[in-house]
């Protein structure tokens, strides 16, 4: 459900702070792309001022929500790639990731992962480092850890890289004002562990950052 409603609340921020640009998302399941569908519904009944973004005559090209099966040739400015497998009641992972693990899994993983022109943001509720390696014995299971091992480690392949830090319940709530009144931001900007906590995307020209924003954390 948290993963579920992660993804609408970017659909909508994107809706709202981006809709010049195309969006699309795809999941890992069918069951998974049917919950997204459903929720982003709902969520839409008290957004009817971002209709437009969904509804007009480009809609088709503008936005899509589609599982891995069904995305071959659809690029988009920015995709957000939903996983919806996870951990069970007792915590632990389940190692079933639906097409990944099948035969040709690797062949789908890396159609998913270079359907962005501009950039792709992963949604996942276990971070690639509590993938057992040797749980993930298929190739599409292996890309699928080294994946997101990579984004957590924000797009970088060394090993020692450390994860970026997620942001907190404070950030977020700075986040999501900023956002409702139209700035464009990325969280934890920079590399390695010297980060900025947010940084603000000029209005018009969406590759150059114009402002810097640094919280206190959490613990103040």
């Amino acid at each position: 459900r948290g993963e579920v409603e992660a993804v609408v609340r970017l659909v909508l921020e994107h809706a709202e702070t981006q809709p010049q640009r195309s969006l699309g998302v795809i999941t890992m399941g069918t069951p998974h792309k049917l919950r997204i569908d459903e929720a982003l519904r709902r969520a839409r009944v008290f957004r009817p001022d971002l209709d437009a973004f969904f509804n007009d005559g480009a809609s088709l090209e503008r936005f899509f929500v589609k599982n891995l099966e069904r995305v071959q040739g659809d690029e988009r400015d920015f995709i957000i790639l939903s996983i919806g497998y996870g951990k069970g009641p007792d915590g632990r992972i389940l190692y079933n990731f639906g097409p990944v693990n099948k035969q040709g899994g690797e062949r789908r993983l890396n159609v998913a992962v270079t359907r962005a022109k501009h950039s792709l943001v992963l949604v996942s509720t276990f971070r690639g480092d509590e993938l057992d390696e040797a749980k993930c014995q298929t190739t599409g299971m292996s890309l699928l850890r080294k994946y997101t091992l990579y984004a957590d480690r924000g797009g970088k392949l060394d090993r020692n890289a450390p994860p970026v830090a997620e942001i907190n319940a404070f950030e977020r709530d700075v986040a999501d004002s900023l956002t409702r009144r139209g700035m464009a931001l990325q969280p934890q900007y920079g590399v390695s562990g010297y980060r900025i906590d947010f940084v603000v995307a000029h209005p018009s020209i969406p590759d150059r950052w114009v402002l810097a924003i640094e919280c206190d954390g959490a613990t103040y």
